[in-house]
């Protein structure tokens, strides 16, 4: 899903990286930015290396400097106002294909048909797009809460509808392989334009790269999933960059770009620092990723190279260098722990959190800087999440990293983090030699480090904590 606002979420990020979760704050005003915390992406490395090492990397299905042009010819009757508004957009696309060096072929019809929605129409399909995804988001929830990053009381769900339906004028569809051009008036404006070409890309991608089926396969792993949408975002991005730089005015470029509404400013007052992060990343580092791509090869060859073999890991995203030289995550297995903690429990499910979370995570409470350091040297990991019949989480993560150095320096800032953000201190535990428990009014958190490996849970009760932990000990490599 894209929205025209891309340009102004590094500005965003501003907001409440340090100090308490935004859900607190007052809806109905604009938190004020925090200069010294913005989130910026991870340091680039001092040489951008070229992904070729990976020897079976796959020729891409298109990279033709000469797309073939739509050969739709456009009726010679009256046009209407429909029609003037589908040639536009037909035009954009030609230039698009263009640009990009990929071809869809478009009738005038089809752009007509699958084009126009108003904002009523846009939001109904959204809204059912999202209730689709409510297991999922509600789980996302339970997580940020039983990390003790979002408050209780605000509806991640609805957040979330709010910043893809508000302040934005398209949308592609992937699954229908369908473009949105929201327009409640007769009037195509130039925002409605660069937008559109936003969306256009992402439809190149989809019919030249095979996009659903390499989706489809990040099934489960959230931050596979947001790697992939990184790279599209970041491509469109620079597509959409290149357009309006050679088809607008330097006053039109200013003038399409989209402000977000009031509904959109107190959605994101409201959101935990974790979702916006999150949220943002495509956009953002993204946006990172694929300049450097292209700025290696000098032309889109190394982004439709990605195209076909996409970063699998947000760490990939976040340190080219380890997306050149093919660095996969190490795979961590999660021992079943449902019989451990009883029926009365519901397993939510079993994931992967990835650099990016982590890194977000520290954020809330540390500099975007120190954060990054901590969180750099992450491996892999796996997390099974549980909730109670009240509500309530239990959370076992387990996280590898790449030295013992790497994990000494997270275990010791995630244990900073918690103190931060709880007020209470840690107490050396007696269940193993290098762990510390925090006791909190409404959970218990553990956390034990041997060697690169490192073992947190999060439950209501120490007694809980115990069981799971001689439960995921043994299979996790910490006996």
């Amino acid at each position: 899903m894209k929205r025209l606002w891309w340009v102004f979420l590094l500005p965003v990020l501003l907001l409440a990286a340090c100090g308490g979760d935004a859900a607190e704050s007052d809806p109905t005003a604009t938190a004020e930015p925090a200069p010294t915390q913005v989130p910026s992406p991870t340091p680039k490395p001092t040489s951008t290396p070229e992904p070729t090492a990976a020897p079976s990397t796959p020729t891409p299905s298109s990279t033709s400097e000469n797309p073939i042009l739509p050969a739709e010819s456009a009726p010679l009757d009256e046009p209407t106002v429909d029609v003037i508004t589908a040639r536009k957009l037909a035009r954009a696309g030609i230039r698009t294909n263009l640009i990009r060096g990929l071809t869809l072929v478009t009738p005038l019809e089809t752009v007509l048909k699958r084009g126009k929605v108003t904002s009523d129409e846009f939001r109904g399909v959204i809204s059912e797009v999202y209730e689709g995804r409510r297991d999922k988001i509600e789980g996302d929830q339970l997580l940020y809460e039983t990390l003790g990053l979002m408050g209780p009381g605000v509806s991640l769900y609805d957040i979330l509808l709010t910043f893809s339906t508000e302040g934005t004028l398209g949308w592609f569809d992937l699954e229908n392989e369908r473009q949105y051009v929201v327009l409640d008036s007769e009037e195509l404006t130039l925002s409605h334009e660069r937008t559109y070409v936003n969306e256009y890309v992402n439809h190149l991608q989809a019919v030249n790269f095979d996009i659903r089926a390499k989706y489809d396969a990040t099934e489960g792993n959230d931050d596979a999933r947001l790697a992939l949408r990184a790279l599209l975002e970041g491509d469109s991005a620079i597509g959409e960059f290149v357009y309006t730089s050679e088809h607008f005015t330097p006053e039109e470029q200013e003038a399409s770009i989209l402000e977000p509404n009031e509904a959109f400013r107190e959605a994101l007052n409201m959101a935990p620092y974790i979702a916006i992060r999150t949220f943002a990343f495509p956009f953002a580092e993204g946006l990172d990723f694929a300049v450097q791509l292209f700025q290696a090869a000098g032309n889109w060859s190394l982004i439709n190279r990605a195209m076909e073999m996409p970063p699998v890991s947000t760490e990939q995203v976040l340190h080219l260098e380890k997306y050149a030289a093919g660095e996969l995550p190490i795979e961590v297995e999660m021992p079943d722990l449902g019989l451990v903690i009883g029926d009365e429990w519901e397993h939510v499910r079993t994931g992967t959190l990835g650099e990016l979370f982590i890194m977000a995570w520290l954020e809330t409470d540390f500099s975007p800087q120190a954060a990054s350091i901590a969180a750099q040297g992450w491996g892999g990991d796996t997390y099974s999440l549980f909730e109670g019949p009240d509500g309530e989480g239990i959370l076992v993560l387990a996280t590898v990293w790449d030295s013992e150095q790497d994990a000494e320096q997270f275990f010791e800032t995630v244990q900073r983090h918690t103190e931060a953000r709880s007020g209470v201190g840690w107490e050396d535990s007696a269940i193993a030699p290098d762990a510390v428990t925090l006791s909190l009014p409404d959970r218990t958190v553990y956390a034990e480090r041997k060697g690169a490996r490192i073992l947190q849970i999060y439950a209501p009760s120490a007694e809980l904590v115990d069981a799971l932990r001689q439960a995921a000990a043994g299979p996790l490599g910490l006996e």
